[in-house]
């Protein structure tokens, strides 16, 4: 059975969550270890970052897409997944662009 195009979406963007979910934690031990080797901890976070920027950026292309297919259809519940979506979104790009900041 194919999967149709918003499940694809869904599980697409649900991988790349776990992946900057990931970076971010990396980014926190980083953070906590850059004392013992300044310059190498400096490039790491920087590489962490870099990364964790592309994700997001990923993440909201994705986001949009699934955003537009549940505003263009005509399911009975559409609206409410749409609400969930946007909500969930939301929540995720605080707590990844919190991870990012929290570097800087």
């Amino acid at each position: 059975m194919p999967l149709d195009e918003l499940t694809k979406k869904r599980r697409t963007r649900a991988a790349h969550r776990g992946s900057a979910t990931k970076i971010g934690t990396k980014i926190k031990e980083c953070l906590a270890n850059t004392s013992e080797t300044p310059q190498t901890g400096k490039n790491v976070l920087k590489q962490l970052r870099d990364t964790l920027s592309e994700k997001l950026e990923a993440l909201k292309l994705l986001d949009n897409e699934i955003v537009e297919i549940l505003s263009n259809s005509e399911a009975e519940d559409a609206e409410q997944q749409l609400e969930k979506e946007i909500q969930e979104t939301d929540d995720t790009r605080a707590e990844l662009q919190k991870n990012n900041f929290r570097r800087e």
